[in-house]
């Protein structure tokens, strides 16, 4: 019987083509997430700021295209899952681009700006499309599954599926913003938060888009028996939930006051006394964490 690194050394890192290769793009995708996560965890933004972000979002697509090309051949329900979510991957990948740092923003000539707003509209509501429409598809795959008497029917894989549908609707809250206000919205909230392109990549999208390649490809190594269900219960699925729950405290004691997790940012903000500004406050983590803080 073959031992775990055996079999990993069977693995083909190149496939399905020399120019999408999967294997060798989701390495460098989880290589490079975990460290800028770490990095912004630690309070360190100057790899986010650089290039290095950019061969992360490259990393990331070219992993979740090869992905789909990969699927043909597997069973129908864990091929619908695999493509979901790597259609779900390049919308993650593109707000980690379309939020980037000040650092790489390019300024646009003004004779081409109102062809390249027009551009990021139409891939905007592609992207917040492929959230609702794929995660929805996802959340559905998984009930099935639950449902269903094959040998998927496992709770390590209904956990999986539908936790991260979950999870990507909560954190598209943003998105449905952006999606709504265009680069205007964007614009609006960087002048009232001088940090939130910098909070958007380094605690929310950058973090998101590594813990999703580390689920799936934690759900790969478990369909070959590299690694165990409790395995990937404790280091994908806890452990992931952990980093999302640390990102979040971090971003307050790194970015308190320029930055904020209200889930609802509407730009300009609402008055206090409205009912949009009670909508606000009541999902403001931000204001939760600090008078958290201030009782410690």
């Amino acid at each position: 019987m073959k031992t775990p690194m055996e079999k990993m050394n069977r693995l083909k890192w190149l496939t399905p083509a020399l120019y999408l290769p999967h294997g060798l793009s989701g390495v460098i995708c989880l290589v490079l997430g975990l460290v800028l996560t770490l990095c912004s965890i630690m309070g360190n933004f100057s790899l986010i700021k650089s290039s290095v972000l950019y061969v992360f979002i490259a990393s990331a697509v070219v992993n979740a295209i090869s992905g789909i090309v990969l699927t043909r051949s597997t069973a129908a329900l864990v091929k619908i899952c695999y493509q979901l979510g790597a259609l779900l991957q390049l919308a993650f990948a593109y707000l980690c681009f379309r939020l980037r740092p000040d650092e790489l923003l390019v300024p646009i000539p003004v004779q081409y700006r109102s062809l390249v707003e027009t551009a990021f509209k139409f891939t905007d509501t592609g992207m917040f499309a492929t959230l609702m429409i794929c995660n929805g598809l996802l959340f559905w795959a998984g009930w099935v599954n639950m449902r269903g008497d094959n040998k998927l029917n496992k709770w390590w894989f209904i956990l999986a599926v539908c936790g991260t549908s979950f999870l990507v609707l909560i954190i598209s809250a943003f998105p449905f913003q952006l999606w709504q206000g265009g680069s205007e919205w964007i614009d609006c909230v960087q002048t009232l938060y001088p940090a939130q392109r910098l909070s958007f990549t380094s605690f929310v999208y950058v973090p998101t888009t590594w813990m999703f390649s580390m689920m799936f490809f934690g759900i790969s190594l478990m369909k070959r028996k590299i690694i165990t269900p409790t395995f990937f219960a404790l280091i994908f699925g806890a452990g992931n939930l952990f980093i999302f729950l640390l990102v979040i405290l971090m971003q307050e004691v790194h970015l308190p006051n320029i930055a904020t997790q209200k889930t609802i940012l509407p730009c300009p903000l609402p008055e206090p006394d409205s009912t949009l500004g009670r909508v606000v406050d009541f999902f403001d983590t931000s204001a939760t964490l600090q008078n958290l803080f201030e009782k410690l």
